[in-house]
């Protein structure tokens, strides 16, 4: 895997447009149009975590068999592989900017078979290359910000992955799609919040098992960047939880405030809409400032959620166990204080 990394790394290209469009799951054929395939499969690996290959022989089958995107030049060719496998089909043009490539990706071809015949998509396929490869040409730069934004949801999207343990992709993967993420979306728009927050983040979990100097150091800058976040965007949601969870974590001596951590967290409570990561984060932030009946109740909206995946399903057993000595402290004849368990 880190041989495939190193190949997937070697160079963002000059631009992105379209970065929308590619998707992070599923069998992919990638019907490209122009010259820059090392640019085109650094930006593929970026989003989904696997490395491109070239549609040869019995590779191509092999190749979406395990999920993996795979490059064809002929819109024929794309249309037959996407068939056999069956895989959607993603139109990019690629075009020549100095020493790297502009890419600009489409919407993918239509794939209904009983409704678009095979001459319909390949139609399709010429169509839509033809259109991208002259925006290729001629970028619309204002498009970049759109980019920016793909960017950012599927950099939110690899640490959900990095922090639920649940997928097949070793850390040294998801970590290397994040920063290529984050360089990808600066090409769009160098000043996109959401991206800010997310270096801020990957810096944090990357400083996890650091050192003790390395790992404080990272949380002053996590701190720094979080207030400047909201400075720019004072309804930001990670900003929001990411500044509250210092201020839980953090010791009064080097400046963790228990009134703020819950500030922060009930922001992100009221911001993240059910979201049970944003509840529970704020009972407990409620439980360190010793307001247990507050607590109880936040705990109370985990617990009642909907736990379809392993993390919420993780968060609710946390609840419970929570709430459980939480009523053993507030039980007659207990001899400990209210809240004096919660996390701070």
């Amino acid at each position: 895997m880190l041989k495939q990394n190193r190949h997937a790394v070697r160079g963002l290209p000059a631009a992105v447009e379209g970065l929308e469009h590619v998707p992070a799951r599923g069998p992919l054929v990638v019907l490209a149009g122009g010259d820059g395939q090392r640019a085109l499969s650094t930006v593929l690996f970026a989003v989904r975590g696997t490395p491109a290959r070239r549609l040869d022989g019995p590779d191509a089958l092999h190749a979406l068999a395990h999920d993996e995107a795979v490059l064809v030049r002929g819109v024929e060719a794309a249309v037959a592989a996407a068939d056999r496998a069956p895989a959607s089909v993603l139109p990019v043009a690629l075009w020549p900017d100095g020493r790297r490539t502009r890419i600009v990706f489409g919407p993918v071809l239509p794939q209904d078979t009983v409704e678009h015949s095979v001459r319909d998509r390949v139609r399709a396929g010429h169509a839509a290359l033809t259109t991208l490869v002259e925006r290729a040409r001629n970028p619309e730069w204002s498009a970049g910000p759109r980019s920016a934004r793909a960017a950012a949801g599927h950099l939110d999207r690899v640490f959900e992955t990095l922090l639920s343990r649940t997928d097949p992709l070793p850390d040294s993967t998801l970590y290397a799609q994040a920063a290529l993420l984050l360089g990808l979306g600066r090409l769009g728009d160098p000043h996109n919040v959401d991206l800010r927050v997310g270096r801020l983040r990957l810096t944090a979990l990357r400083n996890e098992t650091r050192p003790l100097p390395v790992r404080a150091a990272a949380l002053w800058r996590l701190r720094a960047g979080a207030e400047e976040a909201l400075r720019q965007e004072p309804d930001h949601l990670m900003a929001h939880y990411l500044l509250g969870r210092w201020h839980l974590s953090a010791p009064g001596l080097l400046g963790g405030r228990r009134d703020l951590a819950v500030a922060h967290l009930e922001a992100a409570d009221r911001l993240g809409r059910g979201d049970t990561r944003y509840v529970l984060g704020h009972a407990e932030a409620l439980l360190a400032a010793h307001r247990p009946t507050a607590a109880l109740s936040a705990l109370e909206r985990v617990i009642e959620a909907p736990a379809d995946h392993p993390r919420t399903q993780r968060r609710r057993q946390s609840a419970i166990r929570l709430s459980r000595a939480l009523h053993q402290e507030q039980a007659p004849g207990s001899s400990v204080a209210p809240g004096a368990r919660g996390k701070g």
